[in-house]
């Protein structure tokens, strides 16, 4: 079952930390609530950042929305994203704005659910790609971010983002 919290009679601050303890998967988007689910060690997909936030621990999954060029509606791969940001990174720290030269993608909603499925019902196959896809990222982030994290990139991602990570 889908429970939509934010918008029902329950949200408040001490239901925050017990649906953070006891949720079997949070799905929540790059925000300081995703810092307490961390915290606590819940499940978690991170889904709708595009730029590099990947500092969390192993129960972290982001799905990141993919970035595109405007004018010729190319996709960017994984080190292009990650070098597009330093473009359109304003002088406020971890404020991006994009502008009219990219654009992002919305989510598909057959990747959020192959990335669920990921992480409720782990096996050793997507265990493996999860973990290759970690590595890949690791060595194509011109940031370093991804060799401090124990996040991870969902093991479907190159079925929806096609050469995203090569």
């Amino acid at each position: 079952n889908v429970f939509d919290y934010p918008k029902s009679k329950y949200c408040s601050y001490e239901n925050d930390f017990i649906l953070a303890r006891y949720a079997t998967l949070a799905i929540i988007m790059e925000s300081g609530l995703n810092n307490m689910y961390d915290l606590m060690k819940t499940p978690t997909l991170s889904i709708g950042f595009w730029h590099p936030h990947p500092l969390r621990s192993r129960t972290t999954t982001h799905l990141p929305r993919r970035l595109y060029l405007a004018n010729t509606k190319r996709d960017l791969n994984f080190l292009e994203h990650n070098l597009a940001v330093l473009d359109i990174a304003t002088p406020q720290a971890h404020v991006f704005v994009l502008q009219d030269r990219y654009k992002a993608k919305p989510l598909d909603a057959d990747f959020i659910r192959d990335a669920v499925k990921e992480v409720i019902q782990p096996s050793f196959e997507t265990e493996m790609m999860r973990e290759m896809m970690r590595d890949r990222a690791k060595n194509t982030d011109p940031f370093g971010l991804w060799g401090a994290s124990d996040a991870y990139l969902p093991g479907c991602i190159n079925r929806y983002y096609d050469e995203y990570l090569n």
